[in-house]
């Protein structure tokens, strides 16, 4: 039976009864290039597909033993393969799976199915192409800061073969759900034969370098500090209670931790110290030094530089690391430079020893860095209970 459009009953009866099931729409918004369209009963019904893997785990009908599981949010290195049976046949055989969920962060998973029209059913007989691997991205309606479908075809940049993979085909993306720590993701795929196919799933293992330091937060005390730099000095050294403050007019060491978060080593590191007088609107940077280090893959080396604070005040300590090649191979670049950066802000200074106490007095400059004047409004406050404050 068929309608006016030859379109048949059975077809918009399977698509409705997925609505009756909790299934939602899928074919609306349209996101260019990466509606799931054929694929899936949700979008387009007319070629009467089945479910998409994750609307079968939906509806209870891939127990959570089907699937292979990986979790890219701890950011460990991952170089594993799977093989699969096709969705279509229900229980995977021995030693495959149904399906890979890919885990993203909190509410945001790729999936992974191996599509291919089985006999003797009629659905799925007329996939976009039929005995591939098909990769979607699903995101939960709470994580997703954007109007779109809840599954959606991988993205492909032009430089991979896409989300629907065959024999040699393979998808690559750099995951930044970690805005500090972008990660290479890439997935091969090899020995489909219309019972099984070979995927090999490949995160953070792409032989780079990638020296690292973190900008903050230090602590709930500490949040215009970084956890990575601190200041030493012989008083702080002789008495826990002056840790990481640094001393007007005497030798200070500054402490930079650097850790190599990729899994090639990296020789010749350098790390660039300055410091500025912290202000409103801006300051120069004043140099005081480098220092250069070897830094293992998975290791953490300190990296130090000497500051003499003229006076106390207000002053922001910078740990830089410039954008890191290896020397011997100039076309090895590290992961990422948006790890590069950190410093650290000091506005508590041992100052005088004195009896009775005496007075200090900081400042803070105030430059206006707009085209219009501006006006600043300026209020002294404290937070150590040890010190009075006049402003």
């Amino acid at each position: 039976m068929g309608t006016t459009d030859d379109h048949e009953l059975h077809k918009t009866f399977s698509h409705e009864m997925g609505h009756n099931l909790g299934l939602l729409d899928q074919y609306t918004p349209v996101v260019p290039g990466r509606n799931i369209g054929a694929w899936d009963i949700m979008d387009w019904d007319d070629p009467l597909p089945h479910a998409l893997l994750v609307h079968r785990m939906m509806l209870g009908w891939v127990p959570p033993g089907w699937l292979r599981r990986f979790d890219f949010s701890r950011h460990a290195p991952i170089d594993q393969s799977v093989r699969l049976s096709p969705v279509e046949g229900g229980e995977p055989a021995p030693g495959t799976y149904a399906g890979i969920e890919i885990r993203i962060a909190d509410g945001f998973n790729y999936y992974l199915e191996y599509r291919n029209g089985e006999a003797p059913d009629i659905g799925d007989r007329h996939l976009p192409v039929d005995d591939r691997i098909l990769g979607t991205d699903v995101a939960s309606p709470h994580a997703a800061p954007l109007a779109r479908p809840s599954a959606l075809l991988l993205r492909s940049d032009g430089d991979d073969s896409g989300p629907v993979l065959g024999n040699g085909d393979f998808y690559t993306e750099t995951d930044r759900s970690d805005p500090l720590f972008p990660t290479d993701f890439r997935i091969d795929v090899s020995g489909i034969d219309g019972t099984k196919a070979n995927v090999r799933i490949r995160y953070g293992v792409n032989a780079r370098p990638d020296p690292s330091i973190r900008p903050g937060l230090a602590g709930p005390t500490r949040p215009w500090q970084s956890p990575d730099i601190e200041i030493r000095n012989a008083k702080s050294l002789a008495n826990p209670a002056w840790h990481n403050i640094p001393w007007a007019g005497h030798p200070n060491t500054i402490a930079a931790q650097v850790k190599n978060r990729g899994d090639l080593n990296a020789p010749a590191v350098r790390v660039d110290f300055s410091v500025k007088d912290y202000n409103i609107g801006g300051a120069p940077e004043f140099y005081l030094g480098s220092a250069i280090h070897d830094v293992a893959a998975g290791a953490t080396v300190e990296f130090t530089t000497s500051w003499v604070p003229a006076r106390t005040g207000h002053y922001c300590v910078v740990a830089r690391i410039p954008l890191y090649v290896v020397p011997t191979a100039p076309t090895v670049v590290e992961q990422t430079e948006l790890n590069n950066l950190a410093q650290s802000n000091y506005d508590r200074f041992n100052a005088a020893t004195a009896s009775p106490s005496t007075r200090e007095v900081t400042s803070c400059t105030v430059t206006n860095p707009y085209q219009q004047r501006t006006r600043v409004f300026i209020v002294a406050g404290k937070t150590n209970p040890l010190y009075r404050t006049f402003g």
